[in-house]
């Protein structure tokens, strides 16, 4: 007995040491990784965010309440602040529309999205005691085209819109959503049954990058579609595979070609058109390339492509390509921290990019564009001179 506390003592003092010296290399593992910016940026995805929907076209929709930072999704699954259905006096009106890249996904706050720095742009820049601007932002993450088509009947043609802008990603004529089918992975049948909210993702992969770090290299090493215990991660995705494996140009090529991609991409843009032609609301489309591989860009004729069945439809155009390559060679910077995905400056640009799109087809009434181009001037800050001049909003000095 006298012999055995001295040994019960050791071992407690060696098992501390162990400890302390694990969390110690962890720490010095996780600081490695954010102060030197290694590996993939890879944002944790919480599908408690996430619910299904009566809406057997929709599938599933945002959570109204969910948590999304320092605050919550609004009353409709938006990630915004709350907006009546009736637009106050004087206020121009715009829904931006789409997928991820609309909703800001791995930006952390909402203010930094494309659709919320448009907002503030036309509001410093545009507005006037009779008329300020709100930018709705209706993007779902996972959505394709034939949901948010639908999208804009049942959710966002009640606030009443004067533009819709849509954020276009290549895969959305894509049938596969992998929130969709996370969001199923995580439900019992209950909760199937009744709509309940799935589990959100534990605490340490919303916080931790070398956790979802070693999380995203094992899955990456797993067979394609789901882990033992059930959840689906991107390898069930075949956009993801043809952008790991350089098959993309092929894939998004394909998509677009013929077949069921071709269908559902002029099916839901005839949907679209016949939704806001209706209301004689005009429409904005945005072209996002996909990857930073722009010089060359091997899906320049997707785009064209794209465009000419936009522009068929009566919808405006603006192609982000040579903006992208733009940014890129005066910034120094890549465009997406991802495949698909940009990083904050990059969707600050972008709003940018759409201000002068939106000016140059005369759809913001009682804005004169050189009085936008005097202001900015004026009283522009030094980000938004400089992005101006590389979105041709303002002559390069």
């Amino acid at each position: 007995m006298i012999g055995f506390l001295p040994r019960a003592k050791r071992l407690a003092a060696g098992v501390g040491l162990a400890a302390a010296t694990t969390a110690f290399s962890l720490g010095l593992a996780e600081a490695a990784v954010r102060i030197f910016n290694l590996g993939p940026q890879i944002a944790a995805v919480n599908h408690g965010s996430f619910r299904l929907s009566d809406n057997p076209v929709l599938r599933y929709e945002l959570a109204p309440g969910a948590p999304d930072g320092d605050t919550v999704l609004n009353r409709d699954g938006m990630r915004d602040r709350e907006f009546p259905l009736a637009k106050p006096p004087g206020t121009f009106r715009i829904a931006c529309i789409g997928d991820s890249i609309t909703f800001g996904f791995g930006i952390d706050h909402p203010a930094d999205t494309y659709p919320k720095r448009l907002e503030s742009l036309l509001n410093s820049y545009c507005g006037s005691s009779s008329q300020r601007f709100e930018v709705l932002n209706f993007g779902v993450p996972g959505y394709n085209l034939k949901e948010i088509a639908e999208n804009v009947q049942v959710k966002v043609l009640k606030y009443r819109p004067d533009l819709v802008v849509y954020g276009y990603c290549l895969n959305d004529p894509q049938e596969i959503s992998l929130e969709f089918l996370k969001l199923l992975a995580d439900l019992t049948e209950a909760e199937k049954a009744y709509g309940f909210r799935s589990q959100k993702e534990g605490f340490w992969m919303a916080h931790s990058r070398i956790c979802r770090l070693a999380a995203y290299l094992i899955r990456q090493s797993t067979a394609q579609g789901r882990t033992k215990g059930g959840h689906v991660h991107a390898t069930a995705d075949p956009e993801n595979i043809a952008l790991r494996t350089s098959n993309y140009a092929e894939y998004f090529t394909a998509l677009h070609a013929g077949g069921a991609g071709r269908k559902t991409l002029e099916d839901s843009l005839d949907t679209l058109a016949a939704a806001c032609a209706k209301e004689r609301i005009p429409v904005c489309v945005l072209i996002f390339p996909v990857t930073n591989d722009l010089e060359p860009y091997p899906l320049t004729e997707v785009h064209r492509l794209v465009a000419e069945l936009c522009e068929q439809r009566s919808f405006h155009v603006c192609d982000l390509l040579e903006p992208f390559r733009v940014f890129e060679h005066q910034e120094n910077q890549g465009v997406y921290f991802d495949y698909l995905h940009p990083f904050p400056r990059a969707d600050y640009y972008t709003a940018e990019v759409v201000l002068s799109a939106l000016l140059r087809d005369s759809l913001l009434p009682q804005v004169e564009p050189a009085e936008v181009v005097r202001r900015l001037l004026d009283r522009g800050t030094e980000e938004d001179r400089r992005f101006g001049r590389l979105a041709n909003l303002l002559p390069t000095p």
